[in-house]
């Protein structure tokens, strides 16, 4: 039980799977993993394109573990982050990362300004 904290199924009576189990539930577990798995491969295409001059093979491999670190990341960020309330990430983003977000665009600014 340590590692479904993250649903925390014995707690949450109401939510989309209350009424599935067996096979259905299975399906739709799989499905949102399935989902994890080919988000992180977008992520580790767009957004990791490094090691793309080596060897086919090589790249493959590479690839792999790039999608492998992305997933465990992702599976350590829920479990850390397992009881984070919506008015809790709401308050951290409009302290941190919206400016945060303005200083980049800021900066984006005056470096295209800067290149011209």
């Amino acid at each position: 039980m340590p590692f479904d904290i993250p649903e925390a199924e014995t707690e949450i009576v109401g939510g989309t799977f209350t009424e599935y189990s067996g096979k259905l539930l299975a399906m739709f577990r799989l499905a949102i993993d399935i989902e994890v798995v080919v988000c992180a491969a977008l992520v580790a295409a767009v957004f990791l394109p490094f090691g793309m001059d080596l060897h086919p093979a090589l790249v493959f491999v590479l690839f792999i573990v790039k999608v492998l670190f992305i997933v465990a990341l992702l599976s350590l960020l829920r479990t850390v982050f397992a009881r984070l309330r919506i008015d809790q990430m709401v308050n951290f983003c409009w302290k941190y990362i919206a400016p945060l977000s303005f200083l980049q665009l800021i900066v984006n600014i005056i470096v295209q300004g800067i290149k011209i």
